[in-house]
């Protein structure tokens, strides 16, 4: 069924002819595709959708398609900004276990049990939120790309925490949810709002680290 912000084009939103309501008929298919809504959440795009579906013309056509082609090169770098996160954050984990395999077998120190139990990833009797927190680093001091590192200075206390849950934790939307207390629909948009912020950082240079 045609998402809601799309039927509401047919009450007049932004076309007053009934071309519209034609128009989503026979486009319903491809309307319905999570990629197609997610362009036509922005108010801006429902109007161009509009003038080209009661106005067709080559100049509405392709103003059609240059936005879809900008939303499409945002989202790839969206993706970009999720995956450098992550693999910051894993690069971080690989030096430091590597530094503390260094130290635990070759310095003589009498704390292996300590050790071991500090970097078992999965402790018996320890629930979710004790594992999520203990001797935790926080993801500003993991993040080495200049960029992406500036880009967190703009985020909330909130957004932090969230991208560290889900990318360097590597939590499901579901446990980060439990986890903090509030509906999967919150943390996928407030994961959202901070990929926006990071991205506006990223746009402003090339692409840093390979992912």
């Amino acid at each position: 069924m045609t998402c809601q912000f799309m039927k509401d084009l047919t009450v007049n939103e932004h076309c007053p002819c009934p071309a519209m309501e034609t128009y989503l008929k026979n486009q319903h298919a491809v309307l319905d595709h999570p990629l197609i809504q997610s362009f036509l959440e922005e108010n801006s795009h429902r109007q161009l959708l509009a003038e080209y579906a009661c106005h067709p013309s080559s100049e509405a056509k392709e103003a059609l398609d240059r936005a879809f082609h900008s939303f499409l090169s945002s989202i790839r770098l969206l993706q970009y900004v999720s995956k450098t996160i992550r693999w910051e954050a894993v690069q971080f984990d690989k030096k430091q276990r590597r530094y503390t395999d260094k130290h635990v077998y070759h310095d003589g120190r009498n704390d292996y049990d300590e050790s071991f139990l500090s970097h078992t990833a999965v402790k018996e009797g320890l629930s979710l939120e004790t594992q999520v927190t203990e001797k935790e680093v926080h993801l500003e001091k993991k993040i080495e790309n200049k960029e992406l590192y500036e880009g967190l200075s703009f985020l909330t206390p909130r957004q932090i925490e969230v991208l560290q849950l889900l990318y360097d934790k590597g939590l499901t939307t579901k446990e980060a949810a439990a986890h903090l207390h509030i509906t999967q629909q919150g943390v996928s948009k407030i994961n959202r709002q901070a990929l926006k912020k990071l991205k506006i950082c990223l746009e402003r240079t090339s692409y840093g680290h390979p992912v």
